[in-house]
């Protein structure tokens, strides 16, 4: 009797222990249903959801980005091509016929009738020696020479292409007056077609020439 107790003990034991290993197994499936679940959720705090669609203030936010990145692009290009501008053709024009210009006033401050006429154009020219019946621009410039002395101090301040082979400068002399200049191209030089004197001493308006 005593064998036979002890072979329903250990029979008992290895039924518990079956029925043990078999509740873990009825088990998976609720294991594999709940990290189904966690994998499934939301990824992170605040994103957009599994369709990924933005909500009105995440596109507000995404507009104003992009257009903040357009207008320092735009910003970029406006620079790029001031520079180019700076550099070009007609950066390089304008410096010419302001020199042409100081180079003018230069001549009739000293009162070098021939420095005067060397950067005048031949229409000028034509009309100096035509309303004063003199034979020379030299000649007829002597007046205009004297009363050059009165651009002292005289700046170019800005100067403007106009078309082709035109330009318009702007001089400002002593005591804050100011006169215009008319320039042509002539054989690739700019020269002066009609420039201003300052007014004499009691006058207000700058006097112009030719």
């Amino acid at each position: 009797m005593r064998v036979h107790a002890s072979v329903a003990a250990a029979l008992a034991v290895g039924v518990l222990a079956f029925v043990g290993c078999g509740g873990g197994d009825e088990n998976e499936p609720d294991r594999a249903s709940a990290t189904k679940t966690t994998e499934t959720g939301p990824t992170a705090a605040g994103t957009t959801g599994p369709d990924n669609r933005r909500t009105p203030a995440e596109t507000k936010r995404a507009t104003a980005r992009q257009r903040a990145s357009n207008e320092r692009a735009t910003a970029r290009r406006r620079a790029a091509a001031r520079r180019r501008a700076a550099r070009g053709p007609t950066a390089r024009e304008s410096k010419r016929a302001s020199a042409s210009t100081t180079r003018l006033y230069g001549a009739l401050r000293s009162g070098n009738e021939a420095a005067i006429c060397g950067q005048l154009s031949d229409t000028a020219r034509r009309r100096l020696t035509k309303a004063t019946g003199e034979p020379t621009c030299t000649e007829a410039i002597a007046g205009a020479a004297q009363q050059g002395r009165r651009a002292r101090d005289a700046k170019v301040t800005t100067v403007s292409l106009q078309g082709k082979g035109e330009a318009t400068a702007t001089v400002v002399f002593a005591r804050g007056a100011t006169g215009r200049v008319r320039l042509v191209k002539q054989r690739g030089s700019w020269k002066v077609d009609e420039f201003s004197l300052p007014a004499p001493a009691g006058s207000k308006k700058p006097q112009d020439k030719n």
